[in-house]
């Protein structure tokens, strides 16, 4: 979990920052030097500019990056929905899940998970915990061949500071019927949150997942820059719906990609869009083609 810095580079969008952050949480080495190779790729690789036609329609004039924190502690996770705050009880609502993962701005928040889904090999939990617990899994599928740094400088920035984040492990033959949700909130102004979901079918595997995003109207620049790598064995599927409710003054970039072992390709991505919902829901049981799948709209 995210640890309180003191306000040095760390508190910047920095290689300290992403030292600081891989001491904080503990990581072994591997994610350590993955992380810092992403940043060496993110300060290879230039701005966007106005001309690049997947920036042609965006006004970058506004992004300050020195002025986004680059991760917030909250503090240690909790037991209850009734220990988070009251904004983002509201948030969640009520809905009959299979699980539950809520985080809080740059930590980890809650968890549950249906003990029967448990008993049968599934894994639902924080990406932080997953990359200690479950290094050799993680290390084989974590910002691989579906989304690697290499992907944009975006991409390499969010790979460099991921926190949080979710991962979605389920066994051969396994089929989970019921809904499992994860849930971002984001509170505090001006910062950024990199949250990334990692889901892993094996073969014949099912799956339901809701991934949401959401935050009230903060102060400031706010950055989100959220990745989502799916990873499907023969005959798997899954069926994920992604919604976002941010409130005003938010940037946001976007990436989402699916594939097979051997077989990956990007199927929405989204250059930095001000106080824009990017909601999204499909059935993937094989890499779709490099084309959106999201609809974009103002809401």
């Amino acid at each position: 979990m995210v640890q309180a810095m003191i306000r040095t580079e760390a508190q910047r969008l920095s290689l300290e920052a992403v030292g600081a952050l891989s001491w904080a949480n503990d990581e072994p080495e591997w994610l350590q030097e993955r992380r810092r190779e992403a940043w060496r790729i993110y300060e290879s690789i230039p701005m966007p500019k106005p001309t690049d036609e997947e920036w042609r329609r965006t006004d970058l004039s506004g992004l300050v990056l020195d002025e986004v924190l680059p991760f917030v502690a909250d503090g240690a996770s909790v037991a209850t929905l009734g220990e988070l705050p009251r904004d983002l009880r509201q948030a969640l609502g009520e809905m009959q899940t299979g699980g539950l993962l809520v985080q809080r701005n740059s930590d980890a928040a809650y968890r549950r998970l249906d003990p029967e889904l448990e008993k049968r090999g599934v894994l639902f939990i924080d990406l932080e915990t997953a990359a200690r617990d479950y290094p050799e899994l993680v290390q084989q599928y974590l910002l691989g061949e579906a989304l690697p740094p290499s992907y944009g400088k975006f991409a390499a920035l969010h790979a460099a500071f991921w926190s949080g984040g979710m991962l979605l492990y389920v066994p051969r033959g396994v089929e989970i019927d019921i809904p499992l949700r994860a849930h971002t909130w984001m509170d505090i102004p001006r910062m950024g949150i990199f949250p990334h979901t990692l889901v892993v079918l094996e073969p014949g595997a099912k799956a339901l997942l809701l991934d949401e995003y959401v935050s009230p109207t903060l102060d400031g620049l706010n950055l989100a820059s959220a990745g989502v790598e799916i990873y499907l064995g023969e005959g798997a599927q899954l069926t994920y719906a992604q919604a976002q409710d941010w409130g005003r003054n938010k940037l946001q970039y976007w990436t989402c990609c699916a594939g097979t072992p051997g077989r990956s390709s990007p199927w929405a991505s989204s250059p930095l869009l001000p106080d824009t919902p990017l909601p999204c829901s499909c059935p993937i049981n094989t890499p779709p083609p490099p084309s959106s799948w999201c609809v974009r709209s103002n809401q």
